[in-house]
């Protein structure tokens, strides 16, 4: 163990990036990461290993990089007079879409290196009222009979063909990403289509491999320090919605969220939150809601300068980085 983290500083010493890290200047800089789901080998889920989670949280504490909130980066980045309390270098946990794996997998983990760790959640998921539109994917995609499926989105053929899991794994996730730029009523109609097309009804509720956390079971999380924001009432992308849509998702989701909960974090998390997945309406909408800030998946760090900038509307764009798990990756980081 001893030799192995001895050639894993060398290692990390030797990066060209390195030497930049350790003498950055400035202001404190911190990097918010966003994870999903965690692995499980009973469930079969893929997911982040917590194994390799525990060893990039070991490392985190051993290099000095302090483990926060994300709201209070967000907070005291915001206000010159408090941003100098924060650590110089410091790394904040965000966990979207609220799967039951995470308290579950991820919690204990992160419990063991008192790290903070925000989830943000679906209140129309948690109800039941509906389950992920990429989950229904998977689900359709491994119950079919079928290896191939043809049919079309928008006037425009649609043909999805496999013959193992791992070639199936990649037809889903093309489709995934093809549903992601059309209009979301669109979408509806098209999953309706791929489940009739498969013959395979789509079920409610969905079935236990993508089980969301309860009401009960957040709050039991929340009484143990885990905290949890809204991220839309259904998880559609905002920017492809209508107007009405979009303002709904948000503002009942923050509704619910406060409800359902006792010390429910001030800040909404965008679906997917790409630079084109909202825009001024989202923004407005979210203020208007009552929330402080929101998080996009703008891979950018969080910094004293970002602060500082004219556009008053910086907190309703936070930027995040997809996870990683590798203790050089994430330093580097720091420096984009």
């Amino acid at each position: 163990m001893i030799r192995l983290a001895k050639a894993a500083t060398l290692s990390l010493l030797a990066q060209p990036w390195f030497g930049r890290f350790l003498s950055l200047g400035g202001g404190p800089r911190c990097v918010v990461l966003m994870l999903h789901r965690f692995r499980s080998a009973d469930s079969k889920v893929t997911g982040h290993d917590p194994a390799q989670l525990r060893t990039l949280l070991a490392g985190l504490r051993r290099s000095n990089i302090a483990l926060i909130d994300v709201a209070q980066a967000i907070t005291a980045m915001s206000d010159a007079d408090t941003r100098d309390s924060l650590p110089r270098r410091s790394v904040a946990f965000t966990v979207d879409d609220g799967y039951a794996d995470l308290v579950e997998i991820g919690e204990p983990v992160f419990a063991e290196f008192d790290c903070p760790v925000t989830g943000f959640v679906v209140p129309g998921v948690i109800d039941g009222h509906c389950w992920f539109w990429w989950d229904q994917i998977d689900w359709i995609l491994r119950q079919t009979t079928a290896s191939s499926l043809s049919l079309e989105l928008q006037g425009q053929p649609v043909t999805l063909q496999w013959s193992k899991a791992r070639s199936r794994y990649v037809e889903q996730n093309r489709l995934i990403e093809r549903l992601k730029k059309i209009d979301h009523s669109a979408l509806l109609v098209f999953m309706n289509e791929l489940a009739r097309v498969a013959e395979v009804p789509i079920a409610i509720p969905a079935p236990s491999r993508y089980r969301v956390l309860s009401w009960d079971e957040l709050r039991a999380a929340e009484a143990r320090g885990m905290r949890f924001g809204p991220h839309s009432m259904t998880h559609p992308i905002l920017s492809q919605c209508t107007a009405a849509q979009s303002a709904y998702e948000i503002g009942e989701s923050v509704r619910r969220v406060r409800e359902e909960l006792a010390h429910p974090q001030s800040i909404f998390c965008y679906p997917n939150g790409r630079s084109s997945d909202y825009g001024m309406r989202e923004m407005a909408a979210i203020s208007a809601a009552g929330m402080a800030s929101a998080l996009s998946t703008r891979p950018h760090v969080l910094r004293g300068r970002d602060a500082q900038m004219a556009d008053p509307d910086w907190r309703f764009g936070v930027p995040r980085f997809g996870y990683v798990d590798h203790l050089g990756t994430v330093a580097s980081l720091f420096l984009r």
